[in-house]
């Protein structure tokens, strides 16, 4: 097995899709919006909320997560946003911790490096450069006959997590309308 870091290795890039919201004018916009025929104007409507999916060029999965949240628009073309993002990160399953403590506890002397006590409490690190293959004569699985290559755990030895964050960011706003001759 092996660990890596969360959204520190690699850029993280965004593409996504906002949605203007029906607020007025608060904060720092400026200018007035009597007489205008589009109550959706932006600079009538500054506030808009929007939702992201993030990717990574250092995964072997190309979608990493998610954001969503809200972004206060400027000027025409820069906005402020302030969202919540979820990345997905593996852990160790259950299953599998359970099957690798009781490896390491039963062969201290084979497994030197890794610490029972740490494993069992799923410590950042711990199940790193772990191998799923029983070391030749170790203790797996409650056979004392094991040989390389029996598997420590037959079921997922990964599971699927998300970890949440705070996003802060600009952003350029790009109209598809005129792309595809909608007016």
């Amino acid at each position: 097995l092996q660990g890596g870091q969360i959204g520190r290795a690699t850029p993280q890039l965004l593409a996504g899709t906002q949605f203007q919201l029906p607020f007025g004018k608060f904060f720092f916009h400026k200018g007035s919006c009597s007489g205008k025929t589009d109550k959706w104007d932006s600079s009538c409507r500054p506030w808009a909320a929007f939702v992201s999916l993030k990717f990574s060029t250092g995964t072997a999965e190309a979608l990493t997560g998610y954001t969503f949240g809200v972004s206060y628009r400027l000027q025409k073309y820069l906005a402020v946003l302030v969202g919540y993002t979820l990345t997905e990160f593996k852990e160790p399953s259950p299953g599998f911790r359970a099957a690798a403590v009781a490896v390491v506890a039963n062969n201290p002397t084979l497994y030197p490096t890794f610490n029972a006590a740490g494993m069992n409490n799923n410590v950042a690190g711990a199940f790193d450069g772990f191998p799923t293959q029983c070391i030749a004569t170790a203790k797996c699985g409650g056979s004392a006959s094991a040989t390389t290559g029996t598997t420590i755990y037959g079921g997922t030895l990964l599971e699927p997590h998300y970890r949440g964050g705070a996003m802060i960011g600009i952003s350029v706003p790009v109209s598809l309308k005129p792309l595809f001759g909608i007016k």
